[in-house]
Parts: C-alpha cells; sequence; structure tokens
C-alpha cells in the first residue's frame, strides 16, 4: 500500500507577534516536516483571497478561531492531492519526533480529535496545568472530557471538509452566549 500523503497545517493572524512568539515551537515542527518528507503549510488568516470569500468572519479575534476552519476547508478542498492534514496551534511543538503521523491514523476514519487530559480550566476558558496552585472556586477540574480544538487529523473527503464549514459556521449560533472560542461547540452532544 503507497503511504499516504500527510501536510501539516498552521494558521496565523498576525506574522509580526505571534509568529515571533512561537518561533520555536514551529521551527521544530518545520524540522519535523522535513525529516517525516510531510508538508507544512503556514496559512495565512488575513490573505485578502479569504477575506472576500465565504470564510469572511467578522474582526477582531473572536471570529479568527472559527474562520481557521472554514479557510482550512476551501484549502482541503484545492489540495485534492494531499490524503490526510494534521492541523496544529501554531503554538504547538514537536516533543518526540521518532513518531510519525501515520500512527495515529485509523484507515476509513475522517475525523481525530483527542481529550486534553489532566488540566484544569478557567471559568475564561483558558487552562493551566495541574501543578499550578489557584484558588479553586474559579477552576473547573475538565479530566480527561475536554476535546482538543486546536490540534487534529482530517482526512481530506468532503465529510471533513463539510464538518469544518459547520464548525466555523457555528461561531454565530455561540456568540449569542457570550463563546468566542471554537473549542465548547465540539462539546455540545458530549455531555
Amino acid at each position: 500500500m503507497a503511504r499516504p500523503k500527510i501536510a501539516i497545517v498552521t494558521s496565523y493572524n498576525d506574522p509580526n507577534h505571534r509568529y515571533q512568539k512561537y518561533l520555536m515551537a514551529l521551527d521544530s515542527v518545520q524540522c519535523y516536516a522535513r525529516m517525516h518528507n510531510y508538508e507544512f503549510i503556514m496559512i495565512d488568516l488575513k490573505n485578502v483571497e479569504y477575506n472576500k470569500s465565504r470564510c469572511a468572519f467578522p474582526e477582531p479575534y473572536p471570529g479568527i478561531l472559527f474562520k481557521r476552519h472554514c479557510i482550512l476547508a476551501d484549502y482541503m478542498e484545492k489540495r485534492a492531492d494531499v490524503s490526510y492534514f494534521l492541523f496544529i496551534g501554531g503554538d504547538m511543538g514537536v516533543i518526540n519526533p521518532t513518531h510519525k503521523i501515520e500512527e495515529y491514523i485509523i484507515p476509513g476514519i475522517d475525523l481525530f480529535f483527542y481529550y486534553r487530559i489532566g488540566l484544569l480550566k478557567f471559568k475564561n476558558g483558558s487552562f493551566i496545568t495541574p501543578s499550578v496552585k489557584h484558588v479553586i472556586s474559579a477552576i473547573d477540574f475538565r479530566g480527561p472530557f475536554d476535546i482538543m480544538a486546536d490540534s487534529f487529523i482530517l482526512r481530506n473527503t468532503n465529510y471533513s471538509r463539510t464538518f469544518l464549514r459547520h464548525w466555523a459556521d457555528s461561531y454565530y449560533r455561540v456568540k449569542s452566549y457570550g463563546y468566542f472560542n471554537d473549542n465548547p461547540v465540539l462539546h455540545v452532544n458530549q455531555h
């Protein structure tokens, strides 16, 4: 069986600030991609082409987490040569480069998410490690029940692209509830 073509994708909104802030993480991903012959793609969310498309979300920040899913779906559609996309946040780096993305792919499955394990979550949505001491009344322990929205693998199928577009469009449904983060949407049917 031929090896599937895999691309690692990250997005950025402000190359002068966030890109420089996460340069070490991004460099580790770029080296990892070269090491395993994966394509490394950085998508500029402020690209004029995307902002004139159906992916034009309101600025500033709140819509950007949703916008990246819409843009990724459009990008995937243009790249039929790529079988799988690993999307990662710009702040994520590679810790163990000996593991390959193929180890986490199950043939026939389109979407691969994972649980964020053992983290404490503030009411405002930010996360910390359990070893940091904080006022307990301001924290919810999510344990192994928090699906990670900042890293996932997608098989390049119509189902995956449709899922991303629905996820992006959920911005308009959740903003009235005060949510400006794409993570809670993944939990709607979980509890």
